[in-house]
This record gives structure tokens, C-alpha cells and sequence, in this order.
């Protein structure tokens, strides 16, 4: 009987613990997103009209680099408090040019309704490139060839 006491007296400190640090994580994870603040930079429409492409800066504090972000989401949606889905980038510490008080100009273009183009600088460094996003395809292109 006292071992059963005591493992269920363990059990419950176990699980106990585990229930705090769920709850820590949590928080931790609700607090990361509601400190990121987007700022829509662009945003164009598929030539059909049923997708936006949208570039746009999120900047989730002191500690990270300016950074430059592009999602892909259907018209008249609104931007989720979410990294990009298509492209994200930022200066590579400063090697990329930055727009002022923000990261690396990227430039979007509609090549068809399910194919997207996206320039941005080499010497940015990229983050995430997904080259489809659902039935669009994304082509990438540097806008400025440097010491080429």
C-alpha cells in the first residue's frame, strides 16, 4: 500500500510539473506574437483577382534583424500576426542594402495567376524560399547583381 501511495504521490508531482511547464511554454509562445508587430509594405492581386501576394516587415523586437517577409494569402484576407508562408530574408548583418528603418527590399510580380515572381538582393540572407505555396508556384530573381 505505501508503494502505491507513493508512486501516486510522484505521479501527481510529475504531472503536476509537467502542466506548469506546458503553461510556461505557452505563455511564452502567446507573448512571442503578440510583441511581433507587420507592417504591409506591398501588396498585389493575382490577375484573376483571387490571391494577394503581400511584402511586409515584421519586426518582433530589439533582439532580432531587420527582416523582410512575403506571404501568399487568398484576396481581401487579412494579414495574420504570422511569419511570411512564401519568403523571408533579412540584411545578412548589414552586407544587404536596407530600406531605413527597415530590412531588404523585395520586389513582387504576378507572372500568372499561379506563379509569382519575387526579386530581392544576393546578398541578403534568406531565411525561408518555398518555391510553392498551395498551386502557386514562386520563381526568385536577385534584383541587382553585385560584383558580377
Amino acid at each position: 500500500m505505501k508503494v502505491l501511495l507513493r508512486f501516486a504521490l510522484i505521479a501527481g508531482i510529475a504531472i503536476g510539473l509537467i502542466a506548469i511547464a506546458v503553461q510556461l511554454a505557452l505563455h511564452s509562445y502567446l507573448t512571442t506574437l503578440a510583441t511581433c508587430v507587420d507592417r504591409e509594405l506591398a501588396t498585389k492581386l493575382s490577375p484573376d483577382g483571387a490571391r494577394q501576394a503581400i511584402v511586409f516587415e515584421r519586426s518582433c523586437g530589439a533582439t532580432s534583424d531587420f527582416n523582410t517577409q512575403v506571404s501568399l494569402l487568398p484576396a481581401g484576407t487579412r494579414l495574420p500576426n504570422q511569419p511570411g508562408n512564401v519568403f523571408i530574408l533579412d540584411s545578412n548583418h548589414g552586407a544587404a542594402p536596407q530600406r531605413p528603418g527597415s530590412g531588404p527590399p523585395v520586389s513582387i510580380k504576378w507572372v500568372s495567376n499561379d506563379s509569382l515572381e519575387i526579386s530581392y538582393d544576393e546578398r541578403a540572407h534568406v531565411i525561408i524560399q518555398n518555391r510553392h505555396v498551395g498551386a502557386v508556384r514562386i520563381g526568385y530573381l536577385f534584383l541587382h547583381r553585385h560584383g558580377a
